[in-house]
């Protein structure tokens, strides 16, 4: 007795049409077979799958026992259920059933794939099926536009409103609008952001439609969401809407020209951050990072540079323990490390250690080994914050300060194994040492016009470690 293997499907959309529901095809195709003397060989059903492809989870398993030739035909109750596109129709048909000897029938359609007209047949209902489809896309897309140009919400409460099933139309909630009061006023107050205006709402007793506090999201959504400023959005384009609005539509727009500005990206002076992958936290012994910090203001916004120790940055990878010291402004810093520079070369003392360590002999051997060794271990720790920074396993920002102190860190160990490896005679060491103490001389008046580079390197070829106290006192160990 032939067998016979039944596709089922019905999309979510179709769910509450009877005449397709999944029993509904299920016996019509049982009442087939059992006229045409078939035995079933298996159903394979796809519940909640659109026919735009053949992404489905059932199709998949259909087509694989196609291929080991399990049965010898396949029928659905309609055409439209195997695929509403002519071009996975014929696929199936030509290149997976017919290969292996598979014949196809639908139940509504009297399809027998035996002949020439009946696969004829198979490409005029193709053609057709996927007609409709794309026929149901343009008028859903149509329906759309229609409802929005209406001013008929698309479905989903928005914050502030609830549904009157009496009605069938959205009515202001009392609580909720005034939190979207409460949201515009503040923020355009200039004093918030997102963040610290949910924390003010939830101290206000205002909950969000999931939790029971106000959230970040929740804030900006409430923002930008021309719904309560009585707009229906579709596309690109506003509509006015049937429902009543919260929010006057000036106060709306206001807002967002605020949030536009604020997004509007400042950038960062490149010269700000000198000493990252240098400097350390006295306080707790931790490195320190470089970090931005947005402000505005009813007239302005900008941005505060600092060094701040990871410990109090909460970055347990960096520091485990938490870290007291406040955050110390980065040109604060960056002046106290130069004014130490300066005041190098004036002090006769370090000035003579300098020149005696300038005419001591020198063994490269020792020195260069360790300098090259620390660099190949720099290298594999390089490679493993690349791998983690490829494989997502780790913060962005913990990674890119990390790389970035670590390559500052092996530029300044090859500079100074180029320098050992040239073993200057003493009369270069000498020319050497007066070139040092004049630079260092002369940095308060020629830092400007340093290039950001030159800055970096000067910093990294003549500062071994800088260490930040809490109170923001700056101590150099020098390398030179």
């Amino acid at each position: 007795m032939p067998t016979a293997a039944a596709y089922i499907r019905v999309s979510t959309d179709e769910q509450a049409e009877q005449n397709i529901s999944i029993p509904a095809q299920k016996s019509r195709i049982i009442s087939y077979c059992h006229a045409k003397g078939w035995t079933i060989y298996d159903y394979y059903i796809d519940d909640g799958y659109s026919g735009k492809d053949l992404s489905r989870p059932n199709m998949a398993r259909l087509i694989t026992d196609a291929r080991e030739a399990a049965f010898d035909t396949v029928i659905v109750w309609k055409l439209d259920r195997l695929s509403r596109r002519q071009q996975h129709v014929l696929h199936l048909i030509e290149d997976v059933f017919s290969p292996h000897n598979i014949g196809f029938s639908s139940v509504t359609e009297n399809i027998d794939t035996s002949t020439p007209a009946g696969r004829a047949m198979i490409g005029v209902l193709a053609v057709f099926a996927q007609l409709e489809r794309e026929t149901i896309i343009e008028r859903t897309r149509m329906g759309k536009k229609e409802a929005a140009r209406q001013g008929r919400f698309g479905g989903g409460i928005p914050y502030g409103y609830d549904y009157d099933k009496k009605t069938k139309s959205l009515v202001i909630n009392p609580i909720q609008a005034e939190a979207v009061k409460q949201t515009f006023d503040l923020y355009l107050s200039g004093q918030y952001g997102f963040q610290a205006l949910a924390d003010e709402l939830t101290s206000l007793g205002f909950k969000s439609q999931k939790s029971g506090t106000m959230t970040k999201d929740q804030v900006k959504c409430i923002l930008k969401s021309p719904f309560i400023a009585g707009l229906i959005k579709h596309l690109d384009r506003h509509y006015p809407g049937q429902h009543a609005a919260i929010i006057d539509l000036a106060t709306w727009e206001k807002a967002q020209n605020l949030m536009a500005e604020r997004s509007t990206p400042i950038p960062i002076k490149a010269d700000t951050n000198l000493l990252t992958g240098l400097i350390w936290c006295g306080n707790c012994g931790a490195r320190m990072r470089f970090k931005s910090r947005s402000w505005h203001s009813a007239n302005a916004s900008g941005k505060n540079f600092y060094y701040i120790c990871y410990g109090r940055a909460g970055f347990k990878a960096m520091a485990p323990e938490y870290c007291s010291s406040p955050y110390h402004s980065a040109s604060e810093i960056n002046a106290k490390v130069i004014r130490q520079l300066s005041e190098y070369s004036f002090d006769p003392e370090q000035i003579k250690e300098l020149v005696g360590q300038a005419f001591q002999p020198v063994d490269n051997t020792p020195n260069q080994t360790a300098l090259h060794d620390e660099i190949s271990t720099i290298d594999k720790q390089l490679e493993r914050w690349y791998t983690a920074f490829e494989n997502a396993t780790i913060a962005v920002e913990v990674v890119t300060a990390r790389i970035k102190a670590l390559t500052d860190r092996k530029t300044a160990l090859q500079t100074t194994v180029r320098r050992l490896e040239h073993n200057m005679p003493p009369s270069l060491k000498r020319d050497y040492v007066k070139e040092i103490l004049s630079l260092l001389h002369n940095l308060p008046n020629e830092w400007a016009e340093f290039t950001t580079e030159q800055k970096r390197g000067l910093v990294f070829n003549l500062a071994k470690k800088i260490t930040v106290q809490k109170n923001g006192e700056v101590l150099v160990e020098f390398d030179l």
